[in-house]
């Protein structure tokens, strides 16, 4: 049995994010091909995160402060919103454009993120 301590992972800066990589293909602490696992934490401390998509990805909330997530079918149509709290779990569908956002500049949300793929493919705005 592997027991993955947060703290053990290294961490890696994104666009509004940053991850420590658990399971996976690249940079992961541990490589398999059978699934990716990240902590992530996104704050606007780490800038602004682009509105994106990609495929079979399920988000736990371990804390929350001041988060929504906005979502929609087209990146034009994410009117959806939901506030965020400790304990949820998301599962945006497959092709679901989605985007974190905060209501104060201390707000954030940290995740474990779960994508059932050995790569994830994300499509942003950019």
């Amino acid at each position: 049995m592997e027991c993955i301590l947060r703290e053990e992972v290294k961490l890696t800066a994104a666009k509004g994010r940053v991850l420590n990589k658990v399971f996976g293909k690249t940079g992961a602490k541990v490589e398999t091909e059978d699934m990716i696992a990240v902590f992530a934490r996104y704050s606007p401390e780490y800038g602004v995160m682009e509105s994106h998509y990609h495929e079979t990805e399920y988000m736990y909330v371990i804390d929350a402060k001041d988060a929504v997530v906005s979502y929609g079918d087209t990146l034009e149509d994410m009117d959806r919103k939901r506030t965020l709290k400790k304990g949820d779990i998301l599962r945006p569908h497959e092709g679901e454009w989605h985007r974190f956002d905060f209501t104060s500049s201390d707000g954030f949300v940290d995740f474990l993120n779960f994508f059932a793929v050995p790569e994830s493919h994300v499509v942003t705005d950019e």
